[in-house]
């Protein structure tokens, strides 16, 4: 659920950086920066999604977390 709402930064970085108007240069570099913190977040996110599933199956499969 976590990755799902990571995924909806995007949208609010642009409606936040775009505004109303004629867009000027300020606010696409603004929607970049908001492109590329929701990137960080979506990455870490998912990695670690991804680490919980693997130690999951692991804990199935019978091995053990000791390292």
């Amino acid at each position: 659920m976590l990755l799902i709402a990571t995924w909806g930064v995007y949208p609010i970085a642009y409606i936040l950086g775009m505004g109303a108007g004629d867009p000027t240069a300020n606010q696409f570099v603004y929607v970049q920066v908001g492109y590329t913190i929701a990137d960080i977040l979506a990455k870490c996110v998912f990695g670690l999604t991804i680490l919980k599933i693997a130690k999951m199956k692991s804990a199935a499969e019978g091995m053990k977390d000791d390292h």
